[in-house]
């Protein structure tokens, strides 16, 4: 039985990869008329590339030509949209469809020599390089003799392309070879005999495809019937004559609520619709463009050979213009409904909305005054640390439970609940407020930023008061506006949540706005008069009792999300607010702070605010007492009361860095790297140098067996002489046979004034070889270009991380990975079978001290001058058989302000997959849920492969273990630069 195997990406670089053994993928079963086939996600249809690749008689279809038999089957990776109506029914009597991955454990389930034409569609685009030879060296093994293959893909047109497509393959991760690259790949597999220039018909496809999003997504398709809701009142009033009265009005007023949020739901869709044409004719009409000016070239190539395949490789498919490319969306896009029951009855809130800035917009502040300008409220999220965060949490908590209001975590105390304790406020504990921790939140510089950025004005100022609040159990508040507090004008409230916050009937309560409401005519008519609250500054100002009993205009409906730790809103004082009711048995602490230009006019008369505040504290005198603690604390003459993962990081850091001899580490926060490594490099031989000291007698059955194999292999090279070699394998196979727990530190016991005694204490951690790679100097240390490098950092600006492939420059590399391979500095065994080697007693060293003045001096927003290297480690994993602890990884718990993670080793050395072989995690949710935490990035093991993550993320390898062979050893090199502060 002949077969075709269909593979591609499409729209997906996360599905591009699982053929190249990345991610498993989930199978589903479904029927057709030839009887059942599995599905493993989506299908695309294969005959749209053939029919296009062949037109001018260059490729026929297979399947009429005879070539391949009637029982054909077709397996693949691709969505198959209309499958019933597009294929004739005589073609789909022949085919079967079988679409499974493969990789994992389907990867030798097919054997070799099955298929007769392989089909690679819009996937080499996503991958990165050794991934494509991957597929290829698949693809040759399943093809039989004779067999061919499509390519249907993106190519680069020209060495330097434009600035604005640049940014576009930047954006969607594209990896768009040129024509003779992506021949000279294949060249390796199969034979490339000819080469067509398809250009114009990629540009004539897409002139096809505007023309359909503008007839399906156009303003032609915006228009919705005006829905005249007092006509259908009076409708539904008639239809209900006869009834009761009471039964009348009951469901006359339901009817006309879900007319009402029937409408509303038509309005959001169009918006989104609006939101989607503008993107979708955008990014066609960019790739138009590219395909006219040279950037983006399509070619067809055919290959024909006796034995292997027909190549064809591409540039964009027609098919592409069946539907448009999905693209980033922000969270709960979607918008649904909910009801949330208040004492006064039931409250309908809309879940999502359009009061986020989506992910990857182009000119974000100018996005985000729009959306204020326009919903009245605009949801930042992760515009705050969550370290910074969870540490004003777990401080308020703490003043929480001396009080005796909580219990465990933020729970309500059984004291506080049965009213022998008072119920907290918050609201009035101006030292609390003015707690370091707190205020490193609630006057974080983000703040000052965005806020003057909304505003559009150059310096903002807050106020020295905080409305800062403990929620508990069934309270909220009432629906209001911030005028009647603080005043009219030009003001911005910042509503921060101290940690997570769910919108629902059994969540903490969360805020709740009536968007467009600040200049709804409806509503800024009914309250005009509306502009003061009472003495109690409170409840006074409460327009009902509750959301419920507050009855909205027509067409206004109440809004809310899920917020996390770190989000914050900002709306303007005329917006009609509230939050849900709490509904757990634990306190929401929350905050608002105000904000408003420097040269605009203090609130009213009468209104508390206490003085302004500026960024640069401009007035001193204002809780003067917190500036000056917060400065003592900055300038380490007191400590940081801040606990948590923060801290935690932070404290073993400081250590590590209190360690470093003084002069070496006042050099290091002069950033004169190259004169503190060769200070530190000069206390290590001091110390470790052969015959300075007496060794120690002190190891671990994994440590000896890291020795053995690393004295055997320096043996080798004629770096050791015989019997160093001899000594350690012996004294390890002594050991091994006396010592079940490969981790548990024993001593050795030798003769006295013996010859082995001598040479292990000549030997054993110490500077016995320390590779001269160490001290040669590449001209350049860093590969990658300007270009990626300011990708990189406006992605870890954005995100908190960002990763950077081909980093090192291939000499800087190799002398690397040999000095770190080769020299004799792992002496300290730590859990997760790893040896530690540190840059205080080693590894301190000319190469490295050049790699870190690169790296200043590519990356200066990343790397500014007040962040100093602070700590540089590295581990090496055991490959050995000895038997391996549960947590089996690295300690990647450096504490920096910024962390930097190099692999250095091949990815051929893993002993299994190296797809998400690191995690990061928020570094809060990873201390608080444990195991159930759920990642915030997974990435890819890859040689020469950088990642960079900020001090509110926590790496984790999550990666399988490493094949045996001394050089094969995992090596994991991590770079800190400042001391994490929970503060900033």
């Amino acid at each position: 039985m002949g077969g075709i195997f269909v593979h591609g990406a499409n729209w997906s670089s996360e599905m591009a990869s699982f053929n190249a053994g990345r991610l498993p993928q989930a199978h589903t079963t479904c029927r057709h008329e030839r009887g059942e086939a599995t599905f493993s996600a989506v299908f695309m249809l294969w005959l749209d590339a053939l029919s296009w690749a062949g037109e001018g008689g260059k490729l026929k279809d297979p399947i009429a030509k005879g070539e391949i038999q009637d029982s054909t089957s077709i397996l693949g990776s691709l969505p198959m949209p209309n499958w019933e109506k597009q294929v004739p029914s005589e073609l789909r009597a022949r085919v079967s469809f079988e679409l499974t991955p493969e990789c994992g454990e389907n990867e030798l389930r097919y054997p070799p020599n099955i298929f007769d034409l392989v089909v690679i569609r819009e996937t080499f685009m996503y991958l990165e390089p050794e991934d494509k030879a991957v597929i290829l060296r698949k693809v040759k093994k399943m093809l039989r003799p004779g067999g061919r293959v499509l390519i249907i893909d993106y190519c680069r047109g020209r060495p330097a392309l434009s600035q604005t497509f640049q940014s576009h393959i930047r954006r969607w991760h594209y990896d768009c070879s040129s024509p003779a690259e992506l021949e000279e790949l294949l060249a390796h597999h199969f034979e490339v005999s000819l080469a067509e220039d398809h250009t114009q018909d990629f540009i004539k496809y897409m002139e096809e495809g505007l023309a359909r999003i503008e007839e399906n997504l156009g303003p032609s398709t915006w228009k919705v019937g005006q829905m005249d809701l007092d006509n259908s009142q009076e409708k539904i009033q008639d239809a209900l004559k006869g009834l009761p009265e009471e039964v009348q009005k009951e469901a006359s007023e339901a009817a006309m609520e879900k007319l009402k949020l029937y409408k509303a739901s038509i309005e959001s869709d169009i918006e989104i619709q609006k939101e989607d044409y503008h993107w979708a004719k955008d990014t066609w009409s960019l790739e138009r463009q590219a395909a006219m000016d040279g950037d983006l070239l399509t070619t067809i190539e055919h290959t024909v050979t006796a034995t292997l395949a027909s190549v064809l490789p591409t540039t964009p498919m027609a098919s592409v213009l069946r539907r448009p490319k999905a693209r980033p969306r922000p969270r709960l896009r979607t918008c649904r409904w909910m009801r949330v029951r208040c004492a006064e009855g039931n409250v309908v809130v809309r879940m999502g909305g359009l009061s986020e800035v989506p992910k990857g917009v182009a000119k974000p502040w100018s996005h985000a005054r729009r959306v204020l300008e326009k919903q009245g409220l605009v949801l930042l999220r992760g515009l705050l640390p969550k370290d910074a965060v969870a540490c004003a949490r777990t401080r308020l908590l703490t003043e929480l439970k001396q009080l005796k209001a909580v219990g465990a975590g933020a729970e309500l105390s059984p004291e506080c609940a049965e009213g022998e304790v008072p119920m907290p406020s918050l609201l009035r504990r101006l030292d609390l407020q003015a707690l370091p921790e707190v205020q490193a939140v609630l006057e974080h510089a983000a703040l000052f930023d965005a806020t003057a950025r909304l505003l559009q004005t150059d310096e903002v100022v807050t106020t020295c008061y905080k409305w800062l609040r403990a929620v508990p159990p069934k309270a909220f508040t009432g629906p209001h506006m911030d005028r009647a507090y603080v005043g009219a004008g030009p003001r911005l409230t910042a509503w921060i949540p101290l940690g997570d916050v769910r919108c629902g009937q059994e969540e903490l309560g969360a805020l709740c706005w009536v968007p467009g409401s600040h200049r709804d005519p409806q509503i800024t008519e009914r309250f005009k008069d509306y502009d003061r609250a009472g003495s109690d500054g409170e409840r006074s100002g409460w327009l009902a009792s509750d959301p419920a009993a507050l009855a909205l205009p027509s067409g206004c409906h109440w809004e809310s999300t899920h917020f996390d730790a770190g989000d914050v809103a900002v709306f303007g004082m005329d917006l009609l607010h509230t939050t849900l009711p709490n509904g757990q048995n634990s306190f929401r602490l929350s905050c608002d702070t105000r904000w408003q230009p420097l040269d605009a006019p203090p609130p009213p008369p009468g209104v508390i605010t206490g003085p302004w505040k500026t960024a640069a504290l401009s007035h001193p005198w204002c809780c003067f007492a917190m500036a000056l603690l917060r400065l003592l604390a900055l300038l380490r003459l007191i400590p940081l009361a801040c606990s948590g993962s923060c801290a935690a990081q932070r404290g073993a850091a400081a250590r590590a860095w209190d360690s470093i001899e003084p002069e070496c580490r006042d050099k290091l926060e002069k950033n004169r790297t190259a004169a503190a490594l060769r200070c530190l490099e000069g206390h290590f031989w001091e110390a470790r140098g052969p015959g300075q000291r007496a060794g120690d007698f002190f190891t671990t059955l994994r440590k000896l067996r890291h020795d053995a194999e690393m004295f055997t292999y320096l043996e080798q090279e004629g770096k050791v002489t015989a019997e160093v070699k001899k000594l350690f394998r012996g004294v390890f196979h002594s050991a091994k046979k006396q010592h079940e727990d490969p981790d548990k530190v024993f001593e050795l016991a030798f003769q006295e004034d013996t010859a082995d005694r001598k040479l292990w204490q000549k030997a054993n951690n110490k500077a016995v070889y320390w590779d001269p790679a160490g001290h040669e100097l590449p001209a350049r240390t860093l590969r990658a270009k300007p270009a990626a490098l300011k990708g990189l950092e406006d992605s870890f600006v954005a995100t908190g991380r960002a990763v950077s492939d081909k980093f090192l420059t291939d000499k800087t590399l190799r002398q690397l990975k040999r000095f770190l391979q080769a020299s004799t500095f792992y002496f300290y065994p730590r859990k997760g079978a790893h040896l530690l080697a540190l840059l205080e007693d080693g590894l301190a060293s000319p190469i490295l001290a050049q790699v870190v003045d690169g790296l200043r001096q590519a990356l200066p927003g990343l790397l500014p001058t007040h962040l100093p290297l602070q700590g540089l480690r590295v581990w090496k994993a055991d490959n050995s058989a000895l038997p391996r602890p549960p947590a089996d990884g690295p300690e990647l718990e450096p504490g920096g302000a910024v962390n930097l993670l190099l692999w250095l080793v091949p990815s051929s050395a893993l002993h299994g997959s190296a797809a998400d072989a690191l995690q990061l995690f928020n570094a809060t949710d990873a201390a608080e849920r444990g195991p159930v935490a759920a990642p915030v990035a997974s990435i890819r093991y890859a040689a020469n492969r950088a990642v960079f993550w900020r001090e509110d993320l926590r790496a984790v390898w999550s990666g399988p273990s490493w094949k045996s062979g001394f050089l094969q050893r995992g090596l994991h090199l991590l770079f800190t630069f400042g001391l994490a502060q929970c503060e900033a």
